[in-house]
């Protein structure tokens, strides 16, 4: 009984110390200002402790919005590779990752931006992460927590 009592008690201990030295790894939109009917730049940030290698995730585009082909701009790479690209439903979908396995640079800053054309129509317009990955150099996501972001439209300047 006291061999039970002891290992419950190491295991609860190893798994309180790992929470404490995995790091925070969060994926967010970076919030901006545009005129309506203009290009706006969608820029996503990485605040990452633990080293990353590879990164993925889709953004649901709101009603009129379209990306800009050929805009992604990936950043802080080591060589890495990405697509970017728009799947069913007006979804930005975007992949990185590096062959062979190589991490990124530093621990925070934009990882990659793209460009939109906006709808015409003033208002505040939410950029959500979904099915997001931040994955290290054994593939395991350590990905902890995304942030959305917030695209807003002001009236343009009248003359």
């Amino acid at each position: 009984m006291k061999v039970r009592i002891l290992l419950t008690a190491m295991l609860l201990l190893w798994g309180a110390a790992f929470q404490v030295w995995a790091g925070s790894n969060i994926m967010k939109v970076k919030d901006a200002t545009v005129i309506s009917g203009t290009v706006a730049t969608i820029e996503i940030e990485i605040i990452n402790e633990d080293a990353f290698a590879g990164f993925n995730f889709d953004i649901p585009l709101p009603a009129g919005f379209s990306y800009v082909e050929g805009t992604a701009t990936l950043y802080r790479d080591n060589g890495h590779n990405f697509t970017f690209g728009i799947v069913s439903g007006n979804i930005a979908r975007c992949i990185s990752f590096a062959i062979p396995t190589t991490n990124f640079f530093g621990n925070e800053g934009v990882v990659i931006s793209f460009d939109v054309q906006t709808p015409s129509d003033e208002g505040v317009h939410i950029f959500n992460l979904v099915n997001a990955v931040i994955s290290n150099s054994s593939g395991s996501n350590i990905l902890t927590a995304t942030q959305s972001g917030t695209l807003t439209l002001q009236e343009g300047l009248s003359g």
